[in-house]
């Protein structure tokens, strides 16, 4: 599995257990929440999604 991300380019998930988890809905949903959240006004160029952020932590 492979996943576009801004700062680090392609990221590439080879273990079954971590594609599993990526899938879940759970993880999912953090596509629609921003990371910046209220702070985004401020500070537009900093959209983010959540999940990215996630992606980026494992």
């Amino acid at each position: 599995m492979k996943i576009e991300d801004k700062v680090f380019g392609t990221i590439e998930i080879q273990e079954p257990v971590l594609k599993e988890l990526v899938q879940c809905h759970a993880l999912q949903r953090l596509k629609k929440i921003s990371q910046a959240g209220y702070f985004e006004v401020y500070f537009p160029g900093t959209h983010h999604s959540r999940f990215e952020h996630s992606i980026r932590e494992v």
